[in-house]
């Protein structure tokens, strides 16, 4: 195990400007003296990663059984009553944490309220409200918890892989890719919902990226955004910069929070996905071997992980995901029972056999998913 921690001290130039007038004017100067660093090729120690170190308790929801609620899935998002999932060529569907369907939020199509596919989904229970970003497009659309259309919240300009986030007073930043070949826009915004002039535009040179190459080719928009709201700030990286980030909509600051580097894969695109958590920052190498990292925050000690253990549900294998504070994982039942029969062929000596041959039973009488929940440790 090794300890990277670097302190240093980062200026990040933001601008913002008024969508009435479109001028851009220099506006905060940040600085961070406390910035994480990560290293793959100093980091010496692996050991196994326990669920319960993240995660306090873990419950199954089976969700309800109506033609209307099936889906096939993409991702969830969730707050602390309801259950959104984001469906391939279907609407956002809407359960409650018992599982009963509630509706669709919105709908399908290019008219007012509708989408085509989603790039972020954040349920304001505070504010009544359910923001649809769509994957590219210069409009947030509104609904109330019952996914019945409220209004859009209309852009100076193109949004492309939105993020959002709520803020503590209310208002909601958003973070997307901005090309400064192309639209020469904004990086953030945030805005109030209940005023859809108020927004507030935010840029930074440091984030724009290029939407076409010297070649003309049109390879920006092939990068990704990631944004997962585990913690009490807006934490976001893309696949073009090395850095995870935390953006303050209230004072439009940009701070960084940990830079990485990692061994080079020949022959293979690989790139980062990192996630912030409320005690430590998890980072997922996809591509090529495949490895994952993850960064106690109270030690500054990184570790490789051999192994994920999902202790708590009977050692069950489950791909370790997390949203808007909560761990999941979502099963079809028959992809449950097939979870189950592998595991009881590699281990059948298991203490808790009966029981998980229970639960596919029980879940079989369900035919729509079964959501595994739990909230992060704080």
């Amino acid at each position: 195990m090794n300890r990277f921690v670097v302190f240093s001290f980062v200026i990040l130039f933001l601008s913002s400007c008024s969508n009435k007038t479109g001028v851009w004017q220099e506006d905060v100067v940040i600085n961070n003296d406390n910035i994480y660093s990560i290293d793959e090729a100093h980091v010496k120690g692996t050991r196994k990663l326990l669920l319960s170190e993240l995660v306090d308790t873990l419950i199954a929801i089976p969700l309800e059984n109506n033609e209307d609620a099936f889906f096939k899935f993409r991702w969830l998002n969730v707050s602390d009553n309801f259950i959104a999932v984001r469906a391939e060529a279907s609407p956002v569907k809407l359960f409650d944490m018992q599982g009963k369907f509630i509706g669709d939020v919105g709908s399908l199509g290019q008219g007012p309220g509708e989408y085509n596919s989603t790039s972020d989904v954040l349920i304001d229970e505070e504010g009544n409200t359910i923001y649809v970003a769509p994957f590219m497009g210069n409009v947030i659309h509104k609904y109330d918890l019952k996914g019945t259309f409220i209004g859009s919240i209309k852009f100076a300009g193109m949004l492309y892989k939105p993020k959002l986030y709520r803020n503590s007073d209310g208002t909601v930043s958003l973070v997307h890719l901005s090309f400064r070949d192309k639209d020469a826009g904004s990086t953030f915004a945030t805005f109030n919902y209940t005023n859809a002039d108020s927004i507030r535009y935010g840029s930074s040179n440091s984030l724009s990226l290029n939407f076409k190459t010297s070649m003309g080719e049109k390879r920006g928009i092939e990068n990704e955004i990631w944004s997962y709201r585990n913690t009490d700030h807006f934490a976001f990286s893309n696949t073009a910069r090395d850095t995870m980030y935390i953006y303050d909509g209230i004072n439009n600051t940009l701070s960084p929070i940990v830079s990485y580097s990692f061994k080079k894969e020949q022959g293979t695109f690989t790139y980062p996905i990192c996630m912030d958590l409320p005690n430590h920052i998890f980072i997922n190498m996809v591509g090529g071997a495949g490895r994952s990292l993850i960064l106690d925050k109270a030690t500054g000690e990184v570790y490789r992980v051999e192994e994920f253990v999902n202790d708590l549900f009977y050692n069950l294998p489950m791909a370790f995901r997390f949203q808007d504070g909560y761990f999941f994982s979502i099963y079809e039942p028959e992809g449950f029972a097939e979870k189950v029969d592998t595991f009881l062929e590699e281990h059948p000596d298991s203490k808790d056999s009966d029981y998980l041959k229970e639960c596919v039973r029980k879940f079989s009488d369900n035919v729509n998913n079964v959501i595994f929940l739990g909230r992060v440790k704080q």
